[in-house]
């Protein structure tokens, strides 16, 4: 998406819809490893409906970048981005995008999932610990 808008309308006029891109998937990154990941361990099932979603499209992205090459049609003159009223994502538009993309779904789940600890984290554990000395009878130091 990024090349073609890139050809039709110039890195200049592309370049809020890169920061867009970037700034969605690492709101969405860290929303997914600060609980939104919890949801998806509660119910797998919706995990595994992210991730064929995520295959569905990336078919659905390749029949459209092969279509092309298998029937060939010509396009008259003028008739390009520039004069069918077509403009290219704007950050808010390409960072709200990343929300409804199978594709950095899956990448986020599959990041989250390689990169996080699922031990819990030293704060917690000395919450979670019983006391030691209750359990073996003696007294605790002083």
């Amino acid at each position: 998406m990024v090349a073609a808008s890139g050809a039709a309308f110039g890195i200049r006029a592309t370049a809020p819809h890169i920061a867009g891109i970037a700034l969605g998937f690492s709101v969405m990154l860290s929303s997914f490893a600060l609980g939104l990941g919890a949801v998806l361990d509660r119910w797998p099932v919706l995990l595994g409906a992210l991730k064929w979603a995520g295959v569905v499209w990336l078919c659905v992205l390749a029949w459209q970048l092969a279509r092309p090459a298998l029937f060939p049609k010509q396009v008259p003159e003028g008739t390009g981005a520039q004069s069918s009223g077509a403009r290219p994502m704007t950050l808010i538009e390409a960072a709200l995008f990343q929300w409804v993309n199978p594709k950095a779904w899956a990448m986020v789940a599959a990041v989250t999932a390689a990169y996080s600890d699922p031990a819990p984290a030293p704060h917690q554990a000395a919450f979670d610990q019983p006391n030691r000395a209750s359990e073996q009878g003696g007294e605790t130091a002083r």
